[in-house]
């Protein structure tokens, strides 16, 4: 909401990301199903088996959801400037 308020205030270009089911280097909560399979199968026990295989879930790792927001960024900052737009980890915008 606050996002939208400053679209429709400042009529700056604005984008929303919901990012779900990400997994990768660092997530130490071991209660979420990514991590805690990779410990459990680390120290040889079963993986805990959440549900009965009914639904089904998409993930996505976390340098993939990195860069499709980098990408995404570049294509908001053209909109907002005009132009041409340079943005990186190392080297921000």
């Amino acid at each position: 909401m606050i996002a939208q308020s400053y679209h429709q205030t400042y009529n700056l270009p604005v984008g929303i990301a919901r990012c779900g089911n990400v997994y990768g280097g660092g997530d130490l909560n071991w209660t979420r199903i990514v991590p805690g399979t990779v410990k459990a199968l680390y120290h040889k026990q079963q993986p805990l088996l959440r549900s009965d295989g009914k639904y089904i879930r998409d993930y996505i790792y976390v340098n993939d959801v990195v860069r499709l927001i980098l990408h995404w960024l570049k294509g908001l900052i053209r909109r907002a400037f005009g132009g041409r737009a340079s943005i990186s980890v190392q080297n921000p915008a």
